[in-house]
């Protein structure tokens, strides 16, 4: 099953090779949709991996294990409405989520570099000579490395590149697929897991330069974010649940009825973040009224729209990942 993660974002790529114009070459090579850490020294590199870099698993943040009388009865209670604050977050560009590492190299090897990387969601990448291929392919068949690419590849470039984004959308998906299989288990109607919703997903991505998004609601509402920091939501809903706020907000009188009649026909929707709730003047909606379209999912017709507003985000306090790209050049 092909499940949206339910949070994204650039991530670090560690990039460890002895000969400094290989590297420096690599480096230049490579997207910069992400920031690269290089070593040129193994000893460095290794000591980095060990005792420098510290893992966080942000969905643990949100996340909250109850226990019952028995270990049957354990569940995981996981504030969704929270996930977007990893926004406010400094360091959330700073978390490896791939090492690409050269085998031959003086005092270590590549291989007992990537031995010593414990960190279960990192992907790690070995770059080979031909005679290192036999290793490498052990390697492989072991788990220890999740690729392995000759350097003498007419093609190296494009296939570290490919890796890289690989091993960096297994690694939101590792962090989230505990929460995101809870939720389809649990919710019948969410689409995190629907081919339209998901083509419709990334079409956007695309169009607006999103680099970060969080899940903030089960059906598959996201807040997205581009490199510069600009906010937008992604709402949708069941065309049923439209029908039945357009019931609710007719009887308590308070919008007009041919807004209640957009809201009927599914030309309008009401949107707001959970957080907005408790500041929200319940004697004016229209704010949170918006242009409606139609999208037919395996689990039946949805609503959806996407609004360019920071509603309840503080811009002022997100550090951008163009900003955080160039601080740390």
């Amino acid at each position: 099953m092909n499940i949206l993660p339910i949070c994204y974002f650039p991530t670090t790529v560690v990039l460890i090779d002895d000969n400094k114009i290989f590297l420096s070459n690599l480096n230049m090579a490579l997207d910069s949709d992400r920031k690269y850490l290089t070593y040129s020294n193994a000893i460095e590199a290794l000591k980095f991996c060990k005792e420098s870099y510290h893992p966080d698993n942000f969905t643990k943040r949100f996340a909250e294990e109850i226990y019952g009388e028995g270990y049957q009865s354990r569940a995981i209670n996981f504030n969704i409405s929270d996930l977007y604050k990893e926004i406010y977050n400094p360091n959330r560009f700073a978390q490896i989520s791939c090492v690409i590492v050269d085998y031959d190299m003086p005092g270590v090897n590549g291989l007992e570099i990537c031995a010593a990387i414990t960190d279960p969601n990192i992907k790690k990448i070995l770059l080979t000579g031909a005679a290192d291929e036999h290793l490498a392919v052990k390697a492989f068949n072991q788990g220890l490395i999740s690729h392995f690419i000759s350097k003498t590849d007419i093609d190296a470039i494009n296939k570290v590149n490919q890796a890289i984004i690989e091993a960096e959308k297994s690694y939101f998906n590792s962090l989230s697929s505990m929460v995101a299989n809870l939720i389809i288990s649990d919710n019948p109607y969410t689409v995190l897991a629907d081919s339209a919703f998901r083509e419709l997903f990334y079409n956007i991505i695309k169009k607006h330069n999103i680099v970060e998004h969080y899940l903030f609601e089960e059906y598959g509402c996201f807040l997205m974010v581009d490199k510069d920091g600009n906010c937008y939501r992604l709402f949708i809903y069941p065309e049923a649940d439209i029908e039945e706020i357009a019931i609710e907000e007719e009887k308590k009188g308070i919008l007009d009825k041919a807004t209640i009649n957009e809201l009927k026909n599914k030309k309008l929707m009401l949107c707001f973040h959970c957080g907005d709730k408790e500041s929200i003047d319940i004697k004016d909606l229209k704010p949170f009224l918006h242009p409606a379209q139609k999208l037919v999912c395996k689990s039946g017709s949805y609503c959806y729209t996407l609004i360019n507003e920071n509603m309840n985000i503080d811009k002022d306090k997100i550090l951008s990942f163009n900003n955080y790209y160039n601080l740390t050049r």
